[in-house]
């Protein structure tokens, strides 16, 4: 399967144990390419820009800006984007600031890497 054919993933997270498990879990899926990882908001609405994503792996607590507002950026850049929201924090105000900033799926840390990339697969 060629990258052409591959879902298209951007990580936008800040911590590096988390980017790296992220990588390894979908690394061994044949479905699934990471086209770029970020460590902050910014970078990541860049890399967006530049490398068209499918979904974008999103933190919602970055260094430089919540993830709810780069969610919201991302969208005004392009629309077309899914955004599967991938965090620790699991308030009702944080999950429903998501959704209203065009996230496509809400997902815990301690998810199980098969069920994310079911959800990844299913975005």
């Amino acid at each position: 399967m060629n990258t052409k054919e591959k879902i298209k993933i951007l990580i936008i997270e800040d911590h590096t144990l988390t980017r790296f498990g992220l990588k390894t879990a979908f690394g061994a899926c044949e479905n699934i390419y990471i086209a770029g990882e970020a460590n902050n908001g910014e970078t990541g609405v860049e890399l967006v820009c530049s490398l068209n994503p499918d979904i974008v792996i999103l933190d919602i607590g970055l260094p430089d800006m919540d993830g709810v507002e780069v969610a919201n950026l991302i969208k005004e850049k392009d629309k077309s984007v899914k955004i599967i929201m991938l965090t620790s924090h699991n308030t009702e105000k944080q999950i429903w600031a998501s959704f209203a900033a065009g996230a496509n799926a809400y997902c815990l840390k301690d998810i199980e890497p098969d069920r994310l990339i079911q959800v990844v697969e299913s975005v």
